[in-house]
């Protein structure tokens, strides 16, 4: 971990000079930006209620199955090592999901942006605000309707479902966009949410997706082709049977749309 967060962070320091991202750099941004997503206080109160789940769903599925067994088999999943593990075995396929979303970086003026001890912010599939603000999405990595993360405090990553191929855009960031971020983000803070020393934090009551606002009326929907391809290419890594070391980068220059092959990369 501690040799992924510290590549990552030599880009994002630099991230307006080296914009857009590309290749082995972008892997290791998205791969920063899936631990990030699970190593928080969240993802693990998840992952222990996954494992209470399955234990349930292998009971029903098997009532000969020993009980005790399933039990000791829990109880060695839950242990700290393992839990981490999962976390660096997950890498390479959520950090595909990321690495392969169109990414733009929006910019304010001042440091207005607030994060949190669960900084990436998942946006549900809503036209409206979350009927629960929450660091893990609800339904699942892929349906959301937005990805975000403020990489400093007027800096912010936002990652659609875009079928866009042109250049990934620095555009500004509006102040109704400061607001809707900084409402969800500090509201899915665990115990610590942090701003600049000489920032006034503002926020709205009733968030938003952000994408919708900016792409939607040049035909942005969430359930785009790039969606459909990533979700395709997360799924056969997830089926592997051993551990994947790396992220399926696809060129979405193509002139037909996932026929290539991926290229592999890694951040780590």
């Amino acid at each position: 971990m501690a040799q992924l967060e510290s590549a990552a962070l030599i880009i994002l320091r630099a991230v307006e000079d080296r914009w857009p991202i590309a290749g082995t750099d972008r892997a290791r941004v998205a791969e920063f930006l899936a631990l990030q997503y699970m190593r928080t206080p969240a993802w693990r109160e998840w992952y222990g209620q996954a494992l209470e789940r399955s234990i349930k769903a292998l009971e029903t599925a098997d009532p000969p199955r020993s009980p005790e067994a399933l039990r000791e088999a829990a109880e060695f999943m839950a242990i700290p090592s393992q839990r981490h593990e999962r976390i660096v075995n997950n890498l390479a396929a959520l950090g595909t999901l990321f690495v392969n979303m169109h990414w733009s970086l929006l910019r304010c003026g001042g440091p207005r942006l607030a994060t949190s001890d669960q900084p990436l912010v998942p946006y549900p599939f809503l036209d409206g605000p979350p009927p629960n603000v929450s660091p893990i999405a609800p339904a699942g990595t892929l349906a959301t309707s937005e990805w975000r993360m403020a990489l400093s405090p007027r800096l912010l990553l936002l990652m659609t479902w875009w079928d866009n191929l042109d250049a990934e855009p620095i555009g500004k960031l509006r102040i109704e966009h400061v607001r809707n971020h900084n409402a969800i983000v500090i509201a899915q803070a665990d115990r610590q949410w942090f701003r600049h020393p000489d920032a006034t934090i503002e926020r709205t009551t009733r968030p938003n997706p952000i994408s919708f606002d900016l792409y939607a009326p040049r035909g942005y929907h969430p359930e785009s082709v790039r969606r459909r391809v990533i979700q395709q290419n997360v799924e056969e890594i997830s089926a592997g049977g051993e551990p994947q070391t790396g992220l399926r980068l696809i060129d979405w220059s193509s002139s037909v749309w996932g026929t290539g092959s991926p290229t592999e990369l890694s951040g780590r």
